[in-house]
C-alpha cells in the first residue's frame, strides 16, 4: 500500500530535490532547442548558453544555501559549497564573458569539477553503501560528459543540444532518486 511520497526532512534534501527539478527543466529546455537549432542557429546558441548559465547559477546558489545550513548545524558542507561556488563561477563566466570564453568549454569544466566533487562525496557519505552507487553514477556521468565535450566537441548545434539535453535529464533523474532515497544529514 502506498503511503505517500518519502519525506524530505533536511533542508539539504529539499535543496537537492529543487536542484534535481532544476536539472530536469534544464535538460528539457536544451532538448527544446533541437527544434530551433536548424533554422535559427545563432539565437539557439545564445539561448542554450543562457539556459546553461541560469541553470548553474541557480543550482550553485541553492547549493550554497544548503551548505550554509549545513555549516550552522555542524554538518558536512565543504563539498556542497564547492559545487555551489563552481556553479556560480561557471554561470558568471558564461553570462559576462561569453564573448571571450567558449560557453561549451565552461560547461565541460563545470561538469568535470562537479563530477570530481560528487566522486569525493560518494567516498565520504555516512551510512555505509546505501545510495552510494547513485552518487557514483552522477559523478561518472558528469565526468564522462565533460571529458567527451572537451575531447570531441559536437560539430553541429543539433548534436550539442541533444547531448546537453540528455546530460541534464540524466542528472535530474539521478538527483531526484538520490533526494528521496538517501536520508542522510550529510547529503550534499
Amino acid at each position: 500500500m502506498w503511503t505517500g511520497p518519502p519525506s524530505l526532512e533536511q533542508p539539504a534534501q529539499w535543496a537537492l530535490a529543487f536542484r534535481a527539478i532544476l536539472a530536469l527543466l534544464f535538460g528539457l529546455a536544451e532538448g527544446a532547442m533541437l527544434l530551433f537549432a536548424f533554422w535559427l542557429p545563432r539565437i539557439t546558441a545564445a539561448l542554450m548558453a543562457t539556459f546553461f548559465a541560469g541553470f548553474v547559477l541557480i543550482d550553485g546558489l541553492v547549493a550554497l544555501f544548503a551548505a550554509a545550513w549545513g555549516l550552522t548545524r555542524g554538518r558536512r558542507w565543504r563539498l556542497l559549497a564547492g559545487k555551489g561556488v563552481t556553479g556560480v563561477v561557471a554561470g558568471v563566466l558564461v553570462l559576462f564573458f561569453a564573448w571571450w570564453l567558449k560557453p561549451l568549454v565552461v560547461l565541460a569544466w563545470w561538469a568535470i569539477i562537479t563530477g570530481v566533487l560528487q566522486a569525493i562525496e560518494a567516498m565520504v557519505l555516512r551510512g555505509g553503501w546505501r545510495g552510494r552507487p547513485l552518487i557514483v553514477a552522477t559523478a561518472v556521468i558528469s565526468l564522462i560528459f565533460g571529458v567527451l565535450i572537451l575531447a570531441r566537441p559536437p560539430q553541429d548545434l543539433m548534436t550539442l543540444a541533444l547531448h546537453v539535453a540528455a546530460f541534464g535529464l540524466l542528472l535530474g533523474i539521478l538527483r531526484v532518486i538520490i533526494a528521496f532515497r538517501i536520508q542522510s544529514p550529510d547529503l550534499v
